[in-house]
């Protein structure tokens, strides 16, 4: 099916149950109380694992859902986490990784090139973590590393302005979250509050 026939098919048969919410977020603007930050895997969607509805949760989504220094030449993500929280006023930020990340598994076998490779140093935090870990396969290692990452990228939150204001003022709230895709189930990776 190409873009247009799915599109048909939404506007058929999932659009007319959701017209009113639709039309709510149009007149009332979005007011969603969480963002997740999370990897593009086609496998991972963030709206289907938590039931969400449009309006709901504010998602950016890239390759191993990683977080640059707030001052970074990557600004995609910094801008939207400025405006989810300092906008839209989110009071959850999640940073949701995922089993079997080709990202991290990119990562993980080092040597890309081109933009890809210059996106992955930003997962070499996590590599620098995992050195004196010892391993009995690589899965056990690419697991180990999916986690590790979820923990780098909160952590490097933290140093958002915005998120650090949010904090200490108590209105947000840090999560960190691992979604195995099978069977599925969401393990709790860290938490930090004001």
């Amino acid at each position: 099916m190409d873009l247009k026939e799915r599109f048909g098919k939404f506007e058929k048969d999932s659009y007319p149950s959701m017209a009113e919410l639709f039309k709510r977020l149009v007149e009332e603007g979005q007011k969603p109380g969480m963002m997740i930050i999370s990897c593009a895997d086609s496998r991972v969607v963030p709206e289907l694992v938590t039931s969400s509805l449009p309006g709901d949760i504010f998602v950016i989504r890239n390759i191993a859902n990683m977080v640059p220094p707030y001052d970074s030449v990557f600004s995609s993500v910094p801008s939207a986490v400025d405006y989810a929280v300092g906008h839209l006023k989110v009071s959850k930020l999640v940073v949701l990784g995922h089993s079997q990340c080709g990202g991290v598994k990119a990562l993980l076998e080092v040597g890309m090139e081109g933009h890809l490779g210059k996106w992955l140093e930003l997962g070499r935090e996590v590599l620098e973590q995992l050195e004196s870990r010892e391993f009995s396969s690589f899965e056990e290692r690419q697991r180990a590393a999916e986690m590790v990452n979820v923990e780098v990228q909160l952590a490097r939150l933290k140093g958002y302005p915005c998120v650090q204001k949010a904090l200490e003022r108590g209105e947000l709230v840090l999560e960190g979250w691992y979604y195995q895709l099978v069977p599925p189930s969401l393990l709790p990776v860290a938490l930090w509050k004001s």
